[in-house]
């Protein structure tokens, strides 16, 4: 047997061995690494896998971007501002709608407590929202027969005229002198934009709708399944150690978080908010009131009410309400639909109310029934694990007191301070290691568990604090509601005066972390 004879018995027979040694042993991953490792110089400089935590696409998902989902990204955001780990944080944002920044009406009255959690949440969008927004001084009241005042109202102050008849211009002006307001007027969707500009950049994704979520039970990662609204794709999975749900108040995160649905209670009333250009209103028609000022219609008809004021510079703002039995719950309804219901609802109105709803684009007409919810308390929490409710996913209320979206904003305050600093200790120590040998211990489904309790007994924490308060606020302003729909708007000074504990705490408030 010469040379390559005897060299190609050799290769054989180690060929048939290995062979065997697959077959019986099963070990095929392991040759193939061998195989790989003989094959390529490369193999010795090839960085091990990451730790665990690059098996995570973002550390919290916010499902709703709403005022609520961006305040809570805000105030999380910034709470990793000037640290080391400063660009650490992965925040994701999916809102529903392809544009949340559209002008749509509402008005977004900002009182006290919500200054304060604005403030928490991001100081200069504050004092956006403080430079924009116009202080509540009073109201006026004009016959809705004839359109004269026939009352006026100071905010936070006994003196009020409602003498039925037409009041002057100097007692009109005496209306906004010396008076201290307890809220301001803000335009919802500005609101919304300096919250948006506040974002570190590729934050929010737009268009994306929510379809479920799984815990995965080794790690307790939350993987979170999303579909595309516009587009027939198929849909997208992203992970992230913390899932907000700021939803609203049919809250598809709910539904999964409490294996069922919530029950929505409906007021018995609609509610038509809009948006316009005050350089569109004909002023020999409609005068515009004055900064501060809101302009209502009495009439002898419980729960029907038409308002407007300047909710910001050359920005009027619409409001009203009408008792009905039956909601009107269509979102199909195309804009002009909208606006006829508007029109024939308030058809024996003054011209100049008229005028408004004529002048205002029907797309800028928000529609919607009231409803709220029954408050989640212990047995059916905000939170499970690591998925969390805010906002009106977990309590939406009544717009009598003009409290949800200020509740929202506590919310978001809130949630940011708790989470921040369990979630600083676990990023810092997660990327502060590399996945060598001698700390892959740190990457262990067993850590990362422990982390994910540590995140889920904080959130249980946070929204255990919240309750009595927001119960409280809740409880109240159904009450309000109800009373409303028998017997009109109370005298708020009044009203006041009876719950002045009330308000001191409501208005007294201070973030917790």
């Amino acid at each position: 047997m010469n040379y390559y004879d005897l060299h190609s018995y050799v290769l054989l027979r180690s060929v048939i061995i290995i062979s065997c040694y697959i077959i019986i042993s099963g070990a095929f991953d392991d040759i193939l690494l061998i195989v790989d490792a003989a094959s390529s110089k490369s193999f010795e400089n090839k960085q091990p896998n990451n730790n665990k935590m690059c098996t995570v696409d973002y550390d919290v998902v916010i499902c709703g971007g709403g005022i609520v989902g961006l305040s809570t990204a805000v105030g999380l955001s910034r709470q990793f501002r000037g640290e080391d780990n400063a660009n650490n944080i992965r925040i994701k944002v999916f809102e529903r709608t392809q544009s949340p920044l559209k002008p749509v009406g509402a008005l977004f009255g900002l009182f006290p407590n919500g200054v304060t959690a604005l403030r928490s949440i991001c100081p200069q969008v504050c004092q956006k929202v403080l430079d924009s927004a116009i202080p509540v001084v009073g109201g006026i009241h004009k016959d809705v027969r004839n359109g004269k005042v026939v009352a006026i109202r100071q905010t936070d102050s006994s003196k009020s005229r409602d003498s039925g008849k037409t009041v002057t211009e100097d007692q009109l002006a005496a209306t906004t002198r010396g008076t201290r307001s307890n809220g301001m007027f803000l335009v919802w969707y500005l609101l919304q934009k300096y919250l948006v500009d506040a974002l570190p950049e590729g934050v929010l994704c737009l268009g994306k709708v929510f379809q479920s979520y799984e815990i995965d039970k080794q790690t307790g990662f939350v993987r979170v399944t999303l579909s595309d609204r516009e587009n027939d794709t198929p849909p997208i999975s992203v992970t992230c150690r913390v899932l907000i749900g700021a939803d609203g108040i049919r809250s598809a995160v709910r539904r999964q978080l409490l294996g069922k649905d919530v029950e929505l209670h409906y007021h018995k009333r609609m509610m038509y908010r809009g948006v316009l250009d005050i350089d569109k209103v004909d002023h020999d028609i409609v005068c515009p009131p004055r900064s501060g000022l809101r302009v209502g219609y009495k009439c002898g008809e419980v729960g029907k009410v038409f308002s407007f004021c300047e909710s910001a510079k050359r920005v009027l703002t619409i409001t009203a309400t009408v008792i009905r039995e039956l909601p009107i719950d269509q979102p199909t309804s195309s804009s002009d639909d909208i606006k006829a219901r508007m029109r024939q609802i308030f058809a024996n109105y003054p011209p100049e109310v008229h005028h408004i709803i004529d002048q205002v684009d029907g797309s800028a007409i928000y529609e919607n029934a009231v409803y709220d919810i029954d408050m989640l308390k212990k047995d059916d929490g905000w939170s499970y694990k690591s998925v969390i409710l805010i906002g009106d996913a977990a309590h939406a209320m009544t717009p009598a007191l003009g409290q949800g979206g200020n509740m929202g904003l506590e919310d978001g305050a809130e949630l940011a301070l708790s989470l921040a600093p369990v979630l600083k200790s676990i990023l810092s120590t997660a990327r502060d290691h590399t996945a060598t040998e001698d700390d892959m211990e740190l990457c262990s489904d067993d850590i990362i568990k422990r982390q994910q309790e540590q995140i889920a007994n904080v959130l249980k924490g946070y929204w255990q604090r919240r309750l009595p308060r927001v119960d409280e606020v809740h409880r109240i302003s159904r009450e309000e509601a109800e009373y409303r729909n028998k017997y009109g708007v109370r005298d708020k000074v009044e009203f006041k005066k009876r719950n002045r504990g009330f308000y001191e705490r409501l208005y007294g408030w201070k973030p917790v972390s």
